[in-house]
């Protein structure tokens, strides 16, 4: 029975969009888009944008100045700033102009209400810290999510402070939050900018996207993230895990290499293979329980050591025929942009044949250390053998 290997990879090239959205002065909002699933800009009961977005002219200029007027009394529930919320909707901003702060405004409501697409990442970086439901301090860390739905009014569902701002929002689907520790000072340095909403070339902020799917294509680039639920996980102790690793990449090379594989112990294998950075990964690492350790490389080598780990981690999936041959067939549920059979990915190809480089015996050898890795050292894979096994 044919073994499938669910990829579960996206695919972004460098000039896909990553937004970034600041929750607020002083992060006041981050809880709110935590708990509630939301986006928004700080500008109470904003418009929603016509077919063109916002066009700069008289009416949004007015709009855009009583929002911002709005919101220095947005969640306060003082009589006299309840008061001042209530003058302020029915002022007259007829003849507002287009100062610089609202000019810059202008852009950040055209990015996020009108241009940013259901699909596109976003980004909420957190402050230091945040406070329970019963007032205690806790670290926080970055949202990161995609975009779920278009423009709405935020009424309905909104908690009580929030309900009389009105606030235009954007829903949002939540995926793992990062903490910063574990980014590069480069993605860190993008995420802390000051302006309300900033668009980001996909390629600096790599760490984030591994983080939020895991298993990236990124332009010219493979990610594959394994996550790591053993408390006293140490990367520089995961040898069973680094052994699976080289091993498998130095069968994929061979197969791309046209060369044989020598060797008949994994140890032995992966001790033989050239420091050849076309294949050999990067490891980038997290020792924090639970962590992660991702492998990066501008050829195959993380997708395909991801999807053969998935195998020997699955217990009783049988991944070669009576013949002896690899039987194996890789899918992507994830995106379609990313088709592991199409001839510019491979990934399908690449994965049968370096379990046909590798052999049925070897193969015994390789699942003994992927077994170890998985059972001793916590190392889960994010790719998924969904069809092939004998339950």
């Amino acid at each position: 029975m044919t073994v499938i290997v669910d990829l579960k990879a996206r695919r972004f090239s460098a000039d896909d969009a990553v937004w970034r959205l600041f929750p607020g002065s002083n992060y006041r909002h981050y809880n709110a888009m935590k708990n509630n699933g939301v986006v928004f800009l700080d500008l109470p009961r904003l418009p929603p944008p016509g077919s063109a977005g916002y066009i700069k002219d008289e009416a949004t200029a007015e709009n855009l100045a009583r929002s911002l007027d709005l919101s220095q009394f947005s969640l306060r529930k003082d009589e006299a700033a309840l008061e001042k919320f209530s003058e302020i909707i029915s002022n007259n901003y007829q003849g507002a102009r287009w100062s610089q702060r609202r000019s810059l405004a202008l852009g950040w409501i055209n990015g996020l209400y009108s241009e940013a697409k259901v699909g596109d990442v976003i980004v909420v970086p957190a402050p230091a810290f945040v406070r329970d439901p019963d007032g205690n301090t806790q670290t926080a860390d970055t949202l990161i999510g995609e975009i779920s739905g278009g423009p709405e009014r935020w009424i309905e569902g909104a908690p009580e402070e929030y309900r009389n701002a009105r606030y235009l929002v954007r829903r949002v689907k939540w995926f793992e939050s990062v903490s910063e520790n574990d980014l590069s000072f480069r993605s860190t340095l993008s995420l802390r900018t000051q302006n309300a909403l900033v668009r980001l070339r996909a390629e600096h902020l790599d760490q984030v996207l591994g983080a939020a799917y895991k298993n990236v294509m990124l332009d010219d680039e493979f990610l594959a993230r394994f996550l790591t639920r053993n408390a006293d996980f140490r990367s520089f102790e995961a040898y069973h895990f680094l052994g699976f690793v080289m091993g498998c990449t130095a069968a994929y090379r061979a197969f791309e290499s046209k060369e044989t594989l020598e060797g008949t112990s994994l140890y032995e294998i992966a001790a033989r293979l050239p420091r050849d950075l076309q294949f050999v990964a990067e490891q980038d690492a997290s020792i924090h329980s639970p962590g992660y350790s991702t492998l990066k490389a501008t050829r195959l080598t993380p997708f395909v050591t991801m999807c053969l780990f998935s195998i020997a981690v699955s217990g009783d999936a049988q991944p070669f025929d009576e013949d002896g041959r690899a039987d194996v067939q890789v899918i992507n549920s994830e995106s379609l942009a990313l088709d592991p059979c199409a001839p510019d990915i491979g990934v399908d190809e690449a994965v049968r044949e370096t379990l046909n480089i590798i052999g049925y015996d070897r193969w015994q050898r390789f699942c003994e250390a992927a077994l170890h890795a998985h059972e001793h050292e916590g190392f889960e894979p994010q790719s998924e053998v969904v069809h092939g096994t004998t339950q």
